[in-house]
């Protein structure tokens, strides 16, 4: 959990899902999808989002002109009034949503019949959906409703994190670059160069680090050339490469944090792609819902970039 735990508090932006292009909140076509589904619900509704994030849906249902009453809560320790800037445009409404961190989906700290409904942004399916369903159930009024939106594992999500964590484990890899820029890292940051950088020996090793690591650089570059997996490349060298074109601004405990987190990111990829459903995967998920639900339907939402997720909705 700390890897999510570093991941909300340090960013500032309000999606509700590991990576993604909406740090000012939805917008676009996720905007005009989930603006449809409020347009169905009460106007003035209590609702919760479910393992929210810094909490963009939440945030999408205040501004909604149902102006819901939102809680939004997640198993990580967010802190989005303190990771966001509230008092940018699209974040000042931010505030009146009620956060609560550390609270699992399968525990939620909520009365039994509290909200009127419930919504998920590719967050409910990181818990276990046996205790987690039956628990929002729980926290649901008779007839409320429960719409969440799952990772679908053909989606363009789950097909580009797949390669992103897979260039990410090269990188990270016995003998790779990371390994050889640690080498490097910790050589120009040792006394014996420090104190005498001119020395012939010392000059020779760092061109020869300095020289490997470039050509290294340039061989999974050249491996990585394909469309798919040259942005991931890209993203991570940008971590990367200024500890070998800058390297006098440095030091060893940069380098390890920069480390720590793209290791951190791998994990939450893995977390992702971990938890992705196949329609057979739903189907065991409504299957188990049927004796909290008296009703659940399920079906693959389609963005212009492909197939996005599942949208399943649960009505109690």
């Amino acid at each position: 959990m700390k890897h999510w735990d570093a991941y909300w508090t340090t960013r500032n932006a309000v999606h509700s899902f590991s990576e993604g292009q909406y740090n000012k909140g939805y917008n676009g076509e996720l905007s005009i999808l989930w603006n449809s589904i409020f347009r169905t619900i009460d106007s003035a509704a209590r609702g919760v989002d479910i393992g929210c994030g810094n909490g963009g849906l939440a945030l999408l249902a205040v501004q909604s002109e149902n102006r819901f009453t939102m809680f939004g809560c997640d198993a990580a320790n967010i802190q989005p009034l303190a990771a966001i800037d509230t008092s940018l445009e699209h974040f000042k409404m931010l505030p009146e949503i009620s956060f609560f961190a550390g609270m699992k989906a399968e525990n939620l700290g909520f009365d039994a019949n509290y909200f009127d409904f419930a919504i998920s942004q590719f967050g409910i399916e990181y818990s276990e959906l046996n205790l987690s369903i039956p628990e929002v159930s729980r926290v649901l009024k008779p007839g409320g409703r429960f719409i969440a939106m799952l990772h679908h594992k053909n989606s363009f999500v789950t097909i580009s994190s797949s390669i992103g964590l897979e260039v990410l484990a090269n990188f990270l890899a016995k003998n790779s670059i990371v390994d050889q820029l640690h080498k490097f890292v910790t050589f120009y940051n040792s006394p014996q160069f420090t104190y005498n950088m001119q020395l012939a020996e010392n000059v020779a090793t760092f061109q020869t680090y300095n020289k490997t690591l470039l050509n290294s650089f340039k061989a999974v570059q050249q491996a990585n050339l394909n469309e798919a997996n040259i942005h991931w490349y890209n993203d991570i060298s940008k971590m990367l490469v200024p500890f070998v074109m800058s390297w006098q601004s440095y030091s060893v405990e940069d380098f390890e944090q920069v480390i720590s987190s793209i290791q951190q990111f791998k994990s939450r990829l893995g977390d992702q792609i971990s938890c992705a459903k196949s329609q057979a995967n739903i189907k065991e998920i409504v299957d188990c819902a049927r004796h909290t639900f008296s009703s659940i339907e399920y079906r693959p939402i389609r963005l212009k970039e492909g197939l996005f997720a599942w949208c399943v909705e649960f009505i109690k």
